[in-house]
């Protein structure tokens, strides 16, 4: 059976763990200042280019929360569906931390339409209203747990 809800639902895959393995032995500095990380952060850099700044964060939340903040002023905000998973399963983080607005448009399947968004764009200029900004797209609807049983 999959289960496609969160990276936190089954193991790792097993080149992760054997990496891991690899890499779990003798000592090295921590807090980022290890060989490992690095290696990481220059193989980032190789394909990105050296001018990019390389940030390890430990959750999904953390990564959406200080890519989305690094895009959109308090004053702004984000269009997304109802469903979408910054709406729904983050706990308010983006607008606690960023100081953003999340703009929900109700969906029956998770997926936004043109007349949805364009529900939001009233409001451009007025300084009285949250200024949209960006608008959240999911590859597959974020609906109600989607599960899969078969062949892996």
């Amino acid at each position: 059976m999959k289960m496609f809800m969160s990276d936190n639902n089954s193991g790792v895959h097993p080149k992760v763990m054997e990496a891991m393995l690899n890499v779990n032995s003798g000592h090295d500095y921590s807090y980022g200042n290890d060989n490992t990380t690095k290696e990481a952060i220059n193989k980032i850099k190789e394909q990105l280019g050296a001018d990019v700044d390389v940030y390890f964060v430990t959750t999904g939340t953390a990564a959406n929360v200080i890519g989305l903040s690094g895009l959109l002023m308090p004053y702004e905000a984000v269009v997304c569906a109802n469903t979408a998973h910054i709406n729904v399963d983050e706990c308010g983080a983006l607008e606690k931390f960023s100081g953003a607005k999340i703009l929900q448009i109700p969906t029956e399947n998770g997926k936004i339409c043109r007349e949805g968004v364009k529900s939001f764009l009233h409001s451009l200029g007025d300084e009285h209203q949250s200024q949209p900004r960006i608008i959240s797209i999911s590859q597959t609807t974020e609906t109600a747990n989607t599960i899969f049983s078969g062949r892996n």
